[in-house]
């Protein structure tokens, strides 16, 4: 009897001391039901945790990632925010292109960055994007973010040679 109370006595305090983890977690994001890969996906602690650490990953190709937090594999026990973002350089310039660019002082190499998924899920302050990880919580989820971007970028126009 002394030892169930004693083992009751240590999960309880485990589970409300915060002494839980990390566990392994794996998460699945897809967008508009498309796998969304090569995404960096990030946990930022609910405020209100102390001692809490970050969890984050890149999915791959079918829009898995195994997460890491505090250099470990896995996500300790808490309530997260989770935020999602992807970006894609829509324009590389040729050599020439950057040749030219200098020839007019011009030094540093053009290009525009642009976001794939919708702005709400790269913020922490935005995202609805919530999960809690306990002792007896679920140790694999889904998520399909809705209204990804779709952004069309125009290289620059040359310049034709001055006559």
């Amino acid at each position: 009897m002394r030892y169930f109370i004693f083992l009751t006595s240590l999960l309880f305090l485990c589970v409300f001391a915060g002494c839980g983890g990390p566990f392994p977690i794996k998460m699945t994001f897809t967008s508009d039901g498309k796998p969304l890969g090569t995404a960096r996906i990030s946990l930022i602690p609910d405020p209100s945790q102390r001692k809490q650490h970050p969890a984050s990953g890149t999915t791959d190709a079918d829009g898995s990632v195994v997460l890491k937090s505090g250099g470990e594999d896995g996500v300790y026990t808490g309530k997260y925010t989770i935020t999602v973002s992807k970006t894609v350089e829509e324009w590389k310039p040729s050599d020439e292109q950057i040749a030219a660019l200098k020839k007019k002082g011009i030094n540093s190499k053009p290009h525009n960055i642009v976001g794939l998924v919708a702005e709400k899920y790269t913020r922490a302050d935005f995202s609805d994007l919530k999960i809690e990880i306990s002792y007896f919580s679920e140790k694999e989820f889904t998520f399909d973010l809705k209204g990804a971007k779709s952004v069309t970028v125009k290289q620059p126009a040359e310049e034709s040679p001055a006559k």
